[in-house]
């Protein structure tokens, strides 16, 4: 990485900042780097598997001149995103396989930077139907989840709020109104694999701000075994008389599903 001024100066590039410029330069979808490790890392030294721009530039912002080649590395993705590159990628030299690990799995095996994260929550579409019944069949057969026809989940796709990696649903849930006052979060999946990350979490936060514009006053959840979890959503433990007429007579004491109740301002 040498370069040349018109009058024959010569200046000595850094190599990470040339590859950035070039790459950007070039309209290019990737710019990878080879580092020893497998990736960037917290603090608590596990791997970070995805960041955005803002992320990576605090990132740097809180690490100490220990590790000069990684901030320069670090430095030189941040400036490639910034600059209209897709993505960039941090992968280790040293493990075989890394480099397509990374590029051709869902999870890849490095850190990834990028303006647009290969996850997005978005409402439900028709296309989307076979990976919600994938997600919600193993939960409705042990009892977790009252079963939904495909007939059913079709007609309803719009109340799905769903959690897509690289075009596969790994996570759902639904708002079913109960009344004019009244809504469930329902059908409530994360896949096995992805579990962990909050991604439930994410989908009741937006299925209560959805329920909160659309003019709702309180929220339900029936659940026979998730009761702890809602109640740190912010539900608390309610009866089957609370609940709107019709979905209170659907209640059943054989499934003896708890509910919760959550109120919104």
């Amino acid at each position: 990485p040498v370069g040349y001024s018109p009058s024959g100066e010569v200046f000595n590039l850094a190599y990470e900042e040339v590859a950035a410029r070039a790459a950007a330069a070039l309209g290019a979808d990737k710019l990878i780097a080879f580092d020893r490790d497998s990736g960037l890392r917290d603090e608590t030294g596990t791997l970070i598997s995805e960041l955005g721009p803002t992320e990576l530039a605090r990132w740097v912002a809180q690490q100490d001149d220990s590790e000069p080649e990684r901030l320069r590395t670090a430095n030189a993705l941040l400036l490639a995103v910034r600059s209209g590159v897709r993505r960039g990628h941090v992968v280790s030299h040293a493990d075989d396989g890394a480099l397509l690990t990374e590029l051709f799995s869902r999870d890849g095996c490095g850190t990834q930077v990028t303006e647009h994260s290969a996850e997005t929550l978005r409402t439900g579409r028709i296309e989307d139907v076979p990976g919600i019944i994938e997600l919600t069949a193993p939960l409705e057969a042990e009892g977790l989840l009252l079963p939904r026809s495909r007939e059913r989940v079709e007609r309803e796709i719009d109340t799905f709020q769903v959690v897509d990696l690289d075009g596969m649903v790994i996570a759902c849930a639904a708002l079913q109104r109960l009344d004019d006052e009244s809504a469930e979060i329902a059908c409530v999946a994360t896949h096995p694999d992805y579990r962990g990350r909050d991604h439930a979490e994410r989908l009741v936060e937006q299925l209560e701000r959805s329920a909160r514009r659309i003019g709702y006053r309180r929220l339900f959840a029936l659940t026979t075994r998730a009761a702890h979890w809602f109640e740190e959503q912010g539900f608390a433990r309610s009866t089957p008389e609370q609940l709107p007429p019709a979905r209170a007579s659907a209640w059943t004491e054989s499934r003896n599903s708890i509910v919760l109740r959550k109120d919104l301002d």
